[in-house]
């Protein structure tokens, strides 16, 4: 049982960070193009072109669908312990992980039009549920982990800090510095999947020993 439960969460792990990795690595691009677009930032595929907005959006919602994978695998492995706090916490995260990966394709059709149509406003509405969802839930894992810890040392503050700093994006999700806040917001992912992947690299050593 013990193993499987460190292979859901090393499995989780790598694939939280991973998706969060390159999720920074398309905030940056998104930081460059935008300091050289002539692209009208009242246009939902602002600062890219017609062209390059389909491309870079699919691969948005690829990074989402990683990490909602790697949080599910995370929620198998016993990440929010035996506490209904926690495990609504993973719902909401897991919720809005979803709601991010299908905000991305439903904005596809809208990518010429103004963010002040129906259409893309209902879009954004979705992202900012979404932003919502995941702060929340994550500062929820964070109170039952630190309840009832379900990692060891430093690791059980992980997702507290996961949450906190998924309050970032909050106030800045429809500004120019949206990159700012995706790079801080993903960087507590990062954090996230490397305590659960030395938590249970630390189990392992342990079992090792015993045996």
């Amino acid at each position: 049982m013990n193993n499987t439960l460190t292979t859901y969460n090393r499995r989780g792990g790598t694939l939280v960070i991973a998706g969060a990795v390159l999720t920074i690595g398309g905030a940056v691009l998104s930081a460059v193009v935008n300091g050289s677009s002539s692209v009208p930032d009242d246009l939902v595929r602002y600062p890219f072109s017609h062209d390059a907005f389909a491309p870079f959006t699919v691969f948005a919602a690829v990074c989402h669908l990683l990490m909602l994978a790697g949080i599910i695998y995370l929620a198998r492995g016993g990440l929010a312990g035996d506490s209904r706090t926690g495990r609504i916490g993973l719902g909401c995260v897991i919720a809005g992980l979803g709601l991010l990966f299908v905000c991305e394709w439903a904005q596809l059709p809208f990518a010429d039009q103004h963010t002040s149509n129906t259409g893309p406003s209902i879009v954004d509405g979705g992202f900012g549920l979404a932003t919502l969802l995941l702060a929340g839930g994550m500062i929820a894992v964070g109170v039952a982990t630190l309840r009832r810890p379900s990692l060891v040392a430093w690791r059980r503050y992980a997702p507290l800090i996961c949450g906190l700093l998924s309050l970032v994006v909050i106030p800045i999700q429809f500004t120019s510095a949206l990159w700012v806040g995706i790079t801080v917001f993903c960087s507590g992912y990062v954090l996230l999947g490397v305590s659960v992947i030395s938590d249970g690299a630390r189990h392992a050593d342990h079992a090792i020993q015993i045996a």
